[in-house]
């Protein structure tokens, strides 16, 4: 029976409760990661973060008729007359950044989550091989010294692999000149653009103009259009700036762990 034929169809994901966290018992637990577990199979399908009852409101999204891949499976569960098994992973994390990354390991560590977003930090900071990791630390930092530079993590749009990464200086154009949300005042003060990926300084480009993304000129990136507001003309930085920078480490201050992927250095 599919879910669409099974909507209405009797009591059986009506009858199926969760017991919540008290107040007393949500103050002890604080910050806290979660994993929901498919009973017929014992696979986790969903790594979230939260407070309170945060990890039963998916049980009352799937009974509300909210549908993504995650909602279905808690009713296809409901439907089979059983429980998601709830698991608090790790409870009494001191801050938003510690949930992230506690969240953000445990979403590369299960395959095939319902997850419909990567945890923070996941591609700049997440899994990769001891040979890559390596490559990435064993490198001396980039000197950006008085440099007016604008830094762009790419990480997200960056294989996993670092052997399937782009080589040439007009693929890595491609994957950063457009959809950026930026201080656009600031940005145009830059010397140059610095993109880099997994903490390792992967293109260096002097900068023409900066569009907005619904210019005619980005016409052949159709994800560019609506989707942040700017991107650039540019070319390949010098030799010298190239040579000295491409390749090596970001320092550790301007790496970016959450948020925005743009930051400002001498700016």
């Amino acid at each position: 029976m599919s879910l669409d034929d099974a909507k209405g169809a009797g009591p059986a994901s009506e009858e199926i409760t969760y017991d919540r966290f008290s107040e007393s018992v949500s103050g002890e637990l604080g910050r806290y990661v979660y994993r929901l577990i498919d009973p017929r199979d014992g696979e986790t399908f969903y790594v979230g973060r939260g407070v309170n009852n945060r990890i039963f409101d998916h049980m009352d999204e799937a009974a509300d008729g909210k549908r993504s891949a995650k909602t279905n499976r808690i009713r296809e569960i409901h439907l089979s007359g059983k429980r998601v098994v709830t698991i608090i992973h790790r409870h009494n994390l001191r801050d938003e950044d510690e949930t992230a990354t506690v969240e953000a390991a445990l979403i590369q560590a299960f395959p095939d989550l319902t997850n419909q977003v990567a945890g923070e930090g996941t591609k700049e900071f997440g899994a990769r091989s001891t040979d890559e990791a390596i490559r990435s630390y064993d490198q001396p930092p980039a000197r950006f010294y008085d440099h007016k530079c604008l830094l762009l993590s790419i990480s997200d749009h960056w294989p996993q692999d670092d052997d399937d990464a782009p080589i040439s200086w007009s693929d890595l154009y491609a994957r950063t000149r457009h959809g950026w949300s930026l201080d656009l005042k600031r940005a145009e003060k830059a010397d140059c653009v610095v993109s880099h990926a997994k903490g390792i300084v992967r293109a260096v480009f002097t900068v023409d103009s900066w569009l907005p993304c619904d210019d005619p000129i980005f016409c052949a990136y159709p994800d560019a259009k609506g989707k942040k507001p700017y991107g650039f003309v540019g070319r390949p930085a010098g030799g010298k700036t190239w040579r000295d920078w491409v390749g090596r480490r970001v320092p550790d201050r301007f790496r970016t762990r959450f948020g925005n992927p743009v930051r400002y250095v001498n700016i």
